[in-house]
């Protein structure tokens, strides 16, 4: 029984595309990997052919996916991934920003127009107001960003200098990046702008300036102002990854959660169940604390320590309902302080309770003083947060004896 002959049938098969298709073994084997996500090189071919019939299981696989490849009436042609300056081109984009010394509180906008034509080279923009326009090239940055280096149409004296991040694989809604020009007296200045792609191509836009006390400044998308607004925000270091509106509205919320840290003061917020208290009941606590008030600023003198109780002026329990702020000047008082401390009397209904939650969730360094645990809800007593301490007390004087001994560290605890 004679040994079919692998080896020719898979080089005739190889020969036959090549002379009657013009498909070359290097485009077979990019379909396959691709198809099938086996990897075969032109090496690997001719390691088959020498020992054909020493690999014919692998052999065969290879033969067959050939055949399958052969099979297509149009040979089909793994695509390439195309330059990621491909995405940009023939696109125009409006180009948001605001100028850096421009720290008024009637501020301005400005809106540029970005062509980018059908090559690298094929690059404008269009200013608003008597600024010239510009016209230069590109230059595709580490895979990762572009550069546009561009000088002024009619002069070509002065320059400006665009980069921007830029994504994957899409042509992206929105990026952001950072500019650097020449100002009329010569001086260097930079600062952030915004990219939005025209999606309407089929008006024709035209170069603007809005200023914030216009009606038409509405017309700025509303994340591209809130980004831009603040003139201390225009140096923002240039982001990556940020190339639509949905990216760009986390980024500026986690900016104004850094923001809040930052103006975080060092201080306690005391709260306790005023509003749940009889008048007597009321009027004793209030001296507990108010007695704790004093104690702190005696162990932590202002300005380090900032103790907020906002019932220390109302030593009468109708003062007290009478001047009860609303929960969102409650909150921002609580994000604002880096510690709370609770005095829990006894077993109450109590917004304090609610309080304490939100410092929980902050993050914060809380501390509950309790005369007993088992006044305090399921997840207090069992200890299930690491910012919280409970401590059982007596009376007053068991707190402030704790403080003048141990300080802050008695929420270590």
């Amino acid at each position: 029984m004679n040994t079919p002959n692998y080896n020719n049938e898979l080089d005739a098969l190889l020969g036959e595309l090549k002379q009657k298709k013009g498909i070359a073994a290097k485009t077979i084997l990019e379909w396959i990997a691709h198809k099938k996500n086996v990897v075969y090189s032109p090496s690997t071919l001719s390691n088959y052919r020498a020992k054909g019939a020493e690999k014919k299981k692998k052999y065969d696989t290879l033969l067959d996916t050939v055949k399958e490849y052969a099979a297509h009436e149009i040979p089909p042609v793994v695509k390439k991934h195309k330059s990621k300056f491909a995405y940009f081109l023939n696109e125009s984009f409006f180009i948001y920003y605001r100028t850096e010394n421009d720290t008024s509180l009637n501020y301005e906008i400005h809106r540029a127009i970005l062509n980018i034509g059908n090559s690298k080279n094929n690059i404008d923009i269009l200013l608003p107001k008597d600024d010239a326009d510009y016209q230069g090239f590109s230059t595709l940055l580490a895979n990762s960003h572009l550069i546009f280096d561009l000088k002024t149409t009619e002069t070509r004296e002065k320059a400006l200098r665009i980069i921007i991040p830029i994504p994957h694989s899409k042509t992206p809604e929105i990026t952001i990046g950072q500019y650097s020009n020449l100002n009329s007296k010569g001086a260097i200045v930079s600062g952030c702008l915004v990219l939005e792609l025209i999606k309407d191509k089929s008006k024709e836009h035209q170069p603007k300036t809005y200023k914030n006390t216009s009606s038409e400044y509405t017309k700025v998308p509303y994340l591209i102002r809130q980004f831009l607004k603040d003139s201390k925000k225009n140096r923002i270091k240039t982001t990556t990854g940020i190339f639509d509106y949905r990216e760009l509205e986390k980024f500026l919320h986690i900016q104004k959660l850094k923001e809040t840290d930052n103006k975080m003061k060092t201080g306690i917020f005391l709260s306790a169940p005023m509003g749940a208290l009889d008048k007597e009941e009321y009027s004793s606590l209030w001296e507990e604390y108010i007695k704790l008030h004093s104690t702190i600023l005696e162990v932590f003198p202002k300005p380090k320590y900032q103790i907020c109780f906002l019932g220390k002026d109302a030593k009468a329990k109708e003062a007290f309902d009478n001047n009860i702020l609303s929960m969102r000047k409650m909150l921002e008082k609580i994000k604002l302080l880096d510690k709370f401390i609770l005095i829990y009397p006894k077993k109450v209904a109590s917004s304090s309770l609610i309080e304490l939650g939100v410092a929980l969730a902050l993050g914060k360094q809380c501390l509950v003083f309790v005369k007993t645990e088992e006044d305090l809800p399921y997840l207090l007593k069992n200890q299930h947060f690491k910012n919280l301490s409970v401590i059982v007390y007596d009376t007053t004087e068991t707190i402030l004896s704790l403080f003048k001994k141990l300080g802050m560290s008695i929420f270590d605890t």
